[in-house]
């Protein structure tokens, strides 16, 4: 039927691994970014304790460093709303924490 792997994310499994991307500015503390995300995800009732967020550093981008936050959530049905209400918490806090969400910028310079 198909040639590729199909998962029934509202079935029996007990648990879904969530993954939010996120770019930060070249000058974010890493560490404060780190302890942030954790924070928000530990908070969360619908976040599975075990196995434990997680946050990785993944990769430099033209103007970010590419950070991804991961959890288990404890209902896979509701892995949409479960990304949307983090996602939204993420937004809250790095504003009150003073953590740049990075966009490009491009520098114009005109020959006379």
């Amino acid at each position: 039927m198909a040639t590729s792997k199909v998962t029934n994310q509202t079935g029996i499994m007990p648990k879904l691994r969530v993954r939010i991307d996120v770019e930060v500015a070249y000058n974010a503390d890493l560490d404060k970014v780190e302890r942030v995300l954790l924070d928000i995800a530990k908070k969360a009732d619908y976040v599975e304790k075990s196995p434990a967020p997680k946050v990785r550093f993944r990769s430099f981008k033209d103007y970010s460093i590419h950070v991804q936050l991961s959890f288990w959530t404890k209902k896979p049905a509701l892995k949409g709303r479960h990304t949307s209400w983090i996602i939204k918490d993420i937004h809250k806090q790095f504003k009150q924490e003073n953590i740049e969400f990075p966009f490009p910028t491009y520098d114009v310079h005109v020959k006379k």
